[in-house]
């Protein structure tokens, strides 16, 4: 179906001569009114006013078609998706195309295709970071990360896109196109995209922070891109202090990474068999992967292996945190990832402070170690060989008794946590060599008073 093109001030009615009624009143149909005809009903009352309806720039998610905002169907449209039918039927009508064309114009388009191609490369681009809610459509320049399949009320295909920046986004589509998609969107391959529709990120449990989300239809262009510079994953990690936050709305879910502890299979009450995960970064955090993800990970995972989890919906029980599996969530065990290894090698370091008071002890965490040591993690580990945690390296031990200034932070738990650390110069103390004098021995006669006798007592 050719793309329908609509102007400023043109409706499929004529407002010239007004329908009348047996009565003398403007004629209404008998059906449900949508907003579309609600809109000339009101142009009949009055003929003389003019009624600005901004610009004819919302989108069909079927046919592509130019609607105004106003002309949306109400009963079946949402804040994030609006929905028009006065054009495919929401997709239920399409026209098919002719397929065999003139030689000359096989021809033609041959020679033209190559132009084309590097006249892409030159088009304006966006970045995924800066798309806004109901903004008009940008060629993206993306890698496909992933596929999911969301279930429930409304059900839909959603992937992943990425593009250079490593900026991410959500993309969905109805699910009765899951077949038309999958033959021609393939995971971790690179696509420049073009007539999507950017509506608004879900309002719980979105899989990133992000203002909006991409709708795609039969009418999105999908043109294969070579493209070395696009990421081929994505991770967006929580520290553990972040955790709380995720547990109130909007609900995002949460990438996390850390070490193993425990690995083992549970069975709840119902006889659902699930995996258990304890994993450690700067306190213990479990993982609950449901029957449908309890696959991805086997018994072969071990303490000190580490595990990076995508797409969790965090939970708390017994004072525990807890990151439940979802539709979208990845695993990955001892990811080799460039962009991971600084998650991966990261300074956790237990020590005894003392100051003119007291004794206790603190823990030094991968940023405060970093500014102190002046060496991330992973060059302690990977250029200067100290690989062994329970060695510590030349670098920690020689600022052992350096006076240092701490800011503290003191956890629920009443562990202490440094927040930074910095070193201080001590003033030396000075000595002066003094001859003492021979006291005066008149200066030490104390002279003993006289006893004054008052009424009761004696008093010196």
């Amino acid at each position: 179906m050719s793309r329908r093109k609509r102007y400023r001030g043109e409706c499929s009615t004529s407002l010239d001569i007004p329908m009348i009624s047996h009565n003398n009143t403007p004629y209404r149909s008998f059906r449900q009114p949508s907003n579309r005809s609600a809109l000339l009903n009101n142009s009949f009352l009055d003929f003389s006013s003019y009624l600005d309806l901004g610009d004819c720039d919302s989108i069909c998610e079927f046919c592509g078609a130019l609607f105004w905002y106003q002309e949306h169907v109400a009963s079946s449209s949402t804040n994030r998706i609006l929905r028009y039918n006065h054009c495919c039927k929401g997709g239920t009508v399409a026209l098919s195309y002719h397929r065999e064309y003139d030689s000359d114009i096989v021809q033609l388009f041959e020679q033209t295709t190559l132009s084309h191609c590097q006249t892409s490369q030159t088009m304006q681009h966006i970045r995924l970071s800066e798309i806004k809610k109901q903004q008009r459509p940008i060629p993206l320049q993306i890698r496909v990360i992933k596929r999911w399949i969301l279930t429930g009320t409304r059900q839909e295909i959603c992937y992943l896109f990425v593009d250079k920046h490593g900026d991410g986004i959500e993309v969905t589509a109805d699910i009765d196109q899951k077949d038309y998609f999958e033959s021609i969107i393939e995971v971790q391959s690179c696509y420049t995209v073009s007539k999507y529709v950017v509506i608004g990120n879900r309002s719980f449990m979105p899989v990133l922070k992000h203002e909006a989300s991409l709708k795609i239809g039969k009418k999105a262009i999908f043109e294969p891109l070579l493209a070395d510079d696009i990421p081929d994953h994505f991770f967006q990690f929580a520290s553990y202090d972040e955790l709380d936050n995720r547990m109130t709305l909007p609900k995002q879910l949460t990438y996390f990474i850390g070490i193993v502890e425990k690995n083992y299979q549970w069975t709840t009450n119902t006889g659902k068999t699930l995996r258990k995960i304890n994993l450690k970064d700067i306190r213990l955090v479990q993982i609950t992967l449901w029957p449908d993800k309890r696959h991805l990970v086997g018994d072969n995972v071990v303490r000190g292996d580490i595990l990076a989890i995508t797409s969790t919906m965090v939970t708390e029980y017994d004072a525990l945190k807890q990151l439940e599996s979802t539709y979208s969530t990845e695993i990955f065990v001892n990811p080799t990832f460039t962009d991971v290894q600084e998650h991966v090698c990261r300074y956790c370091m237990n020590a005894i402070i003392v100051d003119e008071t007291a004794t206790t002890n603190a823990v030094f965490f991968n940023d405060v170690m970093t500014d102190l040591l002046g060496v991330t993690c992973d060059d302690m580990v990977n250029l200067h060989g100290h690989d062994d945690p329970k060695i510590p390296p030349p670098h920690m031990l020689s600022k052992i008794g350096v006076p240092m200034m701490f800011n503290l932070a003191i956890k629920p738990d009443r562990s202490i946590i440094v927040n930074k650390a910095t070193e201080i110069s001590m003033p030396t103390p000075t000595t002066t060599n003094l001859t003492p004098q021979t006291p005066d021995p008149k200066s030490l006669a104390i002279k003993r008073q006289m006893a004054k006798k008052t009424g009761k007592y004696t008093k010196l």
